[in-house]
């Protein structure tokens, strides 16, 4: 490890548990933004602005530099979770907790930004750290985009870092193509008539409809879609009806649709929406199916991949099953060459365990400054995109 990333250690650690102890959530992340942003203005960075309400870009400018590369960490706690780790640095706040590593990425991201302030001579390529808000809801990094966060210095190409616990601490997963699914959250509202429950024939049953909708849907998987393309549905929520002996008037589903492709995914959906008619049809009543959020598969750039690859030797590294778990990193890899790691933090011995969004999730600091090492080695070494 680089003596100089070495003695980050006890200033990044402090920041974590900072940061842990004062969770915030998607578009609420003011006092988080605002600590980052002094911070990154104490280090001399030549502009710090705020994009998307609460994210933050910071650029650091190299002499005659002909490249520029972003790094990006994610902002938001997960709302719902009261953490029970018993640790001095336990969440401050009644059910928010940093449940997904995000504290953890911010640390490495102001480590880096340290590093570099006091290499600053040695730099070669511009620097953009990204700081986005909202990974977690609402997908923040399409707001960063539109906000030209990739532009002005133009950025060249792009990398982000989860923290993993279904990796052993420190060993660092780089892979080209797909990492993680692409994502669509939906909702279908079925709309009928109450009637008695024991005269049914005088109303329009939403929950029987719900009932075949969800059957229907699960039986489509295993016969419109190649059996060689992942895809996976899930209802997590059905509400509807009032009373036992009541036909129910509306129902509500709330699904999501997660698969590897874009041509799976349009299939599925369509598929979806041709069974809606169908039932339309059939029962008489009104179903509405409404699109919340679409997050495109995260797609490592091969060649891009490649390059880092090399730069570490294969004990360091490894790879995983992709994963049917969604992140908005993806839309930044739409804008130009990205990719997307994990860094393993399990560590049976010391008790870290625990899988992502968990009360009880955690890691050794340890891998802090992992992180950080793995972003000096990339910017350090050449990129050809």
């Amino acid at each position: 490890m680089d003596v100089k990333i070495e003695a980050l250690k006890e200033e990044m650690v402090s920041i974590r548990r900072h940061i842990h102890q004062n969770p915030e959530i998607g578009y609420k992340e003011y006092s988080t933004s605002s600590f980052i942003k002094e911070y990154l203005e104490s280090l001399g960075f030549d502009r710090v602005e705020i994009l998307a309400q609460t994210g933050i870009k910071a650029v650091l400018f190299a002499k005659d530099a002909q490249q520029t590369v972003a790094f990006r960490s994610d902002m938001d706690a997960l709302e719902g979770i009261q953490e029970k780790n018993d640790v001095p640095y336990k969440s401050k706040v009644k059910n928010v907790m940093h449940a997904c590593g995000h504290d953890g990425h911010m640390a490495i991201l102001l480590g880096l930004a340290k590093y570099l302030s006091l290499n600053r001579a040695k730099l070669t390529k511009n620097v953009v750290l990204i700081f986005q808000p909202a990974e977690e809801s609402v997908g923040g990094a399409k707001r960063m985009i539109e906000e030209c966060v990739l532009d002005n210095p133009k950025v060249d190409c792009i990398f982000g870092i989860h923290l993993f616990p279904g990796v052993e601490q420190g060993r660092v997963v780089i892979q080209k193509g797909p990492l993680m699914a692409q994502t669509v959250e939906f909702d279908v509202e079925i709309r009928g008539r109450s009637a008695h429950g024991a005269m049914p024939h005088l109303g329009i049953d939403t929950i029987t409809i719900a009932a075949q909708l969800i059957n229907m849907i699960q039986s489509m998987l295993t016969r419109s879609i190649n059996p060689y393309d992942a895809a996976l549905i899930t209802f997590g929520r059905i509400s509807g009806g009032q009373r036992r002996n009541i036909i129910a008037k509306k129902t509500l589903l709330e699904g999501i649709l997660r698969t590897f492709n874009e041509e799976c995914n349009d299939t599925a959906v369509k598929k979806i929406k041709d069974i809606i008619k169908g039932l339309e049809k059939s029962w008489g009543a009104k179903i509405e199916y409404t699109e919340l959020i679409n997050y495109p598969v995260v797609y490592n750039h091969p060649h891009l991949t490649e390059q880092v690859m090399a730069m570490f030797p294969p004990e360091e590294r490894t790879t995983v099953e992709p994963l049917m778990i969604a992140e908005d990193f993806s839309f930044y890899q739409r804008e130009v060459p990205g990719l997307f790691m994990l860094l393993g933090t399990r560590n049976k011995h010391k008790g870290y365990i625990h899988p992502l969004h968990s009360d009880k999730f955690d890691f050794d600091e340890e891998v802090l400054l992992k992180g950080v090492s793995v972003f000096k080695t990339i910017l350090e070494n050449p990129l050809n995109v």
